[in-house]
């Protein structure tokens, strides 16, 4: 059994989370900063070559952000996060959502709570690494979900613990990333070899920092934004990883300052959706050309929101929950779906 689960049976976890749940929900309607002001709202770029279309999916049955999404053939899954109607509440659930028929069933839960945890595929199999359990304690669990027999496998743990990292998969290796551990922020690079179970530690980040997104585009991993102070402190920072040749290089930075968004690839561009700067939260999707290397603005999300995830099914970006307001309980069940 995994400490966390045994901690999580005892009466004073329980009162203490329902306590400071009551505390945090009273101290946010009492207290609303300013939470519309964006540095740059409004960037001026070049027109996108082609605009993206917008169309909705079915809403998420539960209402949760700070989780990890990834699709395993026409199938998204969704896994962990904090759940309504506090930031105090983490969850172990684990859900997903059929592409073909727009519907959303429960699946078995991870074997632990976790929030800001990595979550990518290989095409066959989910992984889910790292997190934190409860509220900042960082996770190095390295969790593999088999659709085929409906059950979680515990693998090799990665070597670094630390939550708000990014993780993807290139090539039957799973790249981790970043992310911190009790405010220790990491250029840490791990990679997992699927074949071998084993962990490897190549050459490090440039820039320390959390709370970033990841995508991968012609086989390369690229990190955006994200922040090594706080979120305050958000960064415009884009660097790309060559797994061929164990080297980074320096990329367009992003147009504005951004934490706490989500990213995906499509069609050689990269794309980004909503995030956060400070008490702002931001409503902007971004493209990035890999070719041209210059960064396009399209419409607005639907909503504003921060800490979604994001999923690719040919060749459509399922952007899937979030939150509405800087630490309140405003989560999203949005789902919207993005397409050329």
């Amino acid at each position: 059994m995994l400490i966390e689960n045994s901690f999580f049976h005892q009466p004073l976890f329980w009162i203490t989370r329902l306590g400071l749940s009551v505390l945090y929900i009273l101290r946010d309607l009492r207290f609303r900063p300013d939470r519309t002001t964006i540095e740059n709202g409004a960037p001026i770029l070049t027109p996108p070559p082609v605009p993206l279309r917008c169309t909705t999916g079915k809403d998420l049955p539960s209402h949760r952000y700070e989780f990890g999404a990834a699709a395993v053939g026409k199938t998204i899954y969704v896994a962990g996060g904090i759940f309504q109607p506090s930031v105090w509440l983490p969850t172990k659930r684990f859900e997903a959502y059929n592409t073909l028929t727009n519907t959303w069933e429960s699946k078995p839960n991870l074997p632990y709570v976790v929030h800001h945890p990595g979550v990518t595929s290989d095409g066959k199999h989910l992984y889910v690494v790292g997190g934190c359990g409860i509220r900042i304690v960082p996770l190095n669990h390295t969790l593999r979900y088999n659709p085929k027999t409906n059950k979680w496998t515990e693998l090799l743990p990665m070597p670094t613990r630390r939550g708000a990292l990014g993780l993807a998969h290139i090539n039957g290796k799973l790249y981790a990333v970043g992310g911190a551990d009790y405010g220790k922020k990491y250029t840490t690079l791990e990679c997992y070899d699927i074949g071998s179970n084993t962990w490897k530690t190549l050459s490090p980040m440039p820039t320390p920092r959390e709370h970033l997104a990841v995508a991968v585009s012609h086989g390369k991993l690229h990190v955006l934004g994200g922040y090594n102070t706080d979120r305050f402190g958000a960064l415009t920072t884009h660097e790309a990883y060559d797994p061929g040749t164990d080297t980074w290089t320096t990329e367009t930075p992003l147009p504005l300052r951004l934490c706490g968004f989500a990213a995906a690839a499509i069609g050689g561009s990269i794309f980004t959706f909503g995030g956060e700067q400070g008490w702002a939260v931001v409503p902007h999707v971004l493209e990035y050309d890999t070719k041209s290397k210059l960064w396009h603005r399209h419409d607005n999300l639907r909503a504003a929101r921060y800490a979604a995830a994001s999923a690719e099914v040919d060749n459509r970006i399922h952007v899937l929950g979030g939150n509405t307001r800087m630490f309140s309980n405003e989560f999203s069940r949005h789902h919207d779906v993005f397409s050329r």
